[in-house]
């Protein structure tokens, strides 16, 4: 069947008229050789039939008078037919009363048959038959009749017939090969013309069309099918155009895949190199190209889709050479063909607008986060500053008592110990007073380099051995406008912190560098005015600071040191000194790796000499009255 469809219809047509006139030929001749051979077959069984009646006729005497040489006489009269070869006579028992010719070797003649009889061989017929007088049995004639003569003639006539089937073949064959064009070159002409058609995309074409049989009929039906493909053609262009120019206004990658996920075509690479070639989704599912979360979103999506068969949207992350991208998916069903339909994807890069909100998040966190922080100031500092007021008294009524007293150890080591710790609660106060940058502070150049020098050296003296300080002081500009007091202090609170953090040694780094702030890099840094900065960073490779407390560092009061170790007013009074300063402090910590804090504080255009700043000036000495008012009794 193969080979047959491989043929082509003039093929088609010579093979199977020639194979029909075969057929014919074939079926004829061999009814007329059936016919032949049977009408030979006949004629020769009823000539030895009819002679050996004859033999048996002319026998019955001699055999009666037992004169069995009138009896060969008799056969060797009948035995002129040249296809007699042997005639015989048996007595009834069994004996030859009289014979003629010679027997052949392949006769089957037996001595003991005595009934009518006759075998056809493929070269001779063998007869018996019964020679009666009255019923009586007087014996049996026995005849070999040769057919090579008969079947050489019937042969012969065979090989004409099969030599006038041929003619006909022959014949069948040459009417076939000319008649077929008459069918085969009209369709031939048109399978041409539809494969220039095909090959070169020209529906300009047409099929000569001036018959009115069928083929005429198929030549008009190419035409209009030819027209019609050409209109499509150019409806499908225009709509190809159309959709490219929709697809091409798609902000974002669009990715078409089947209902099990699997993708299988990306039309818009637009939104970056997502894709490098077709190679990187070829056999993938869709979730393959997004980090675990966002694949999980997805198999949720894909399955509420065919659910509803109604369009769904999710946020997925796609990580790419170690950057992460973040899009919004719009997916829809297709099913215009039942038996396949599928999933249009939409994905839209939301990285920048994500930025953006999470910036916007973190301005509003730390906008909410200072807010707190100035409310607890405010705070604070209106409970600091009345409670310094009530130390104050507690102080100076102290000292007036030790003047005035007689000298009674025990009374004045009570009043000494009062003081003391009024004295410890003023500093407190004054801590919170700073956090609440209610307190007075004296404002100068100041050399940072030189107080970070003079801190270090302070540090070197007072801290555990197994602590290692060392300064990068890279800054090329270190002046700034403060108090050196406060500053010094903020400094001492950061160092100290480091080193409690790092309770069996480390490396205790101070660093400075310059920065400049501006409406582009502000990053964490939104409530700084635009300039140059000084920045101090103070580094330990301790403990560091848990997440879950980051937001609290810098609150009064909170400490994660043990009871009576820590007043939790020390980060606290930084963060108040560096804000009254008009700048800013951050931190940067992991959990057992270490904290760097990172404090801003604006430049100071002119540069302080070598020594200026650098000392805090004495408390004057003397007597005298000191007036006092307070909008409080004291």
């Amino acid at each position: 069947m193969g080979l047959y469809s491989r043929l082509t219809i003039r093929h088609k047509l010579i093979g199977m008229v020639t194979g029909l006139a075969i057929m014919v030929a074939i079926a004829i001749n061999g009814f007329f050789s059936y016919q032949i051979c049977e009408v030979y077959q006949s004629s020769a069984l009823n000539s030895a039939k009819n002679n050996i009646r004859i033999i048996a006729n002319t026998s019955k005497s001699s055999i009666i008078f037992d004169d069995s040489i009138s009896a060969k006489n008799s056969l060797e009269a009948i035995s002129s037919t040249p296809e007699i070869k042997y005639v015989c006579i048996f007595s009834p028992d069994g004996k030859i009363f009289a014979s003629f010719g010679d027997l052949p070797s392949d006769s089957h003649r037996s001595d003991l048959i005595v009934k009518n009889i006759h075998q056809i061989n493929p070269e001779s017929i063998e007869i018996y038959y019964r020679i009666e007088n009255d019923g009586e049995l007087l014996g049996v004639a026995y005849l070999y009749y040769d057919l090579r003569a008969i079947n050489e003639s019937q042969y012969l006539t065979l090989c004409y017939s099969a030599v006038a089937v041929l003619i006909v073949i022959i014949i069948a064959f040459l009417l076939a090969t000319r008649f077929q064009r008459v069918i085969s070159n009209p369709i031939s002409e048109l399978s041409d013309l539809m494969s220039v058609v095909t090959t070169n995309q020209n529906y300009g074409l047409r099929a000569q069309s001036n018959r009115t049989d069928e083929l005429g009929v198929l030549a008009d039906s190419f035409n209009e099918m030819i027209l019609t493909i050409q209109n499509r053609d150019i409806s499908l262009e225009e709509h190809i155009r159309r959709t490219e120019s929709i697809v091409e206004a798609i902000p974002g990658i669009l990715i078409i895949c089947g209902i099990d996920g699997i993708m299988r075509d990306v039309l818009t690479p637009i939104g970056g190199n997502l894709f490098k070639s077709k190679k990187d989704i070829d056999g993938k599912h869709f979730s393959k190209i997004v980090n675990q979360e966002s694949a999980e979103n997805l198999n949720i999506v894909m399955e509420q889709l065919i659910k509803t068969n109604r369009p769904q949207q999710a946020t997925v992350c796609i990580e790419k050479d170690e950057q992460k991208k973040w899009f919004d998916i719009r997916s829809a069903l297709l099913s215009e063909n039942p038996s396949d339909p599928i999933v249009i994807n939409i994905l839209i890069d939301v990285t920048e607008l994500r930025k953006a909100q999470d910036e916007l998040l973190d301005t509003q966190h730390q906008l909410q986060h200072s807010q707190k922080m100035e409310s607890i100031g405010h705070l604070a500092g209106g409970v600091a500053h009345d409670f310094n007021n009530q130390l104050s008294i507690i102080m100076g009524y102290s000292d007036i008592i030790a003047t005035t007293m007689p000298e009674k150890e025990v009374v004045l080591d009570y009043i000494k110990q009062v003081k003391s710790a009024a004295t410890r609660s003023s500093e407190l106060t004054a801590q919170l007073l700073a956090f609440a940058r209610k307190s007075n502070h004296q404002v100068q150049p100041v050399n940072i380099h030189k107080l970070i020098i003079n801190t270090s050296d302070m540090l070197k003296h007072s801290i555990d051995k197994k602590i290692e300080i060392k300064l990068r002081l890279d800054a090329n500009e270190y002046t700034v406008n403060g108090d050196i007091g406060q500053i010094q202090n903020a400094l001492l609170n950061l160092c100290i912190n480091a080193k409690d953090a790092m309770g069996n040694g480390g490396e205790l780094i101070i660093s400075t560098s310059n920065q400049k702030i501006d409406q582009n890099n502000k990053e964490g840094n939104e409530r700084l005015s635009a300039g140059n900065y000084f920045s101090i960073k103070v580094t330990d490779n301790g403990e560091g600071i848990p997440k879950e407390i980051f937001e609290k560092i810098f609150e009064p009061f909170f400490t994660t040191k043990d009871v009576g170790k820590g007043t939790g007013m020390g980060l606290a009074a930084v963060y108040g000194i560096v804000h009254s300063h008009k700048g800013s402090i951050s931190v940067e910590s992991k959990t057992g790796k270490g904290t760097t804090f990172n404090v801003l504080l604006p430049l100071l255009e002119k540069t302080v000499e070598d020594g200026e700043g650098d000392e805090i000036s004495r408390i004057p000495q003397g007597r005298g009255s000191v007036l006092i008012i307070d909008d409080e009794l004291m």
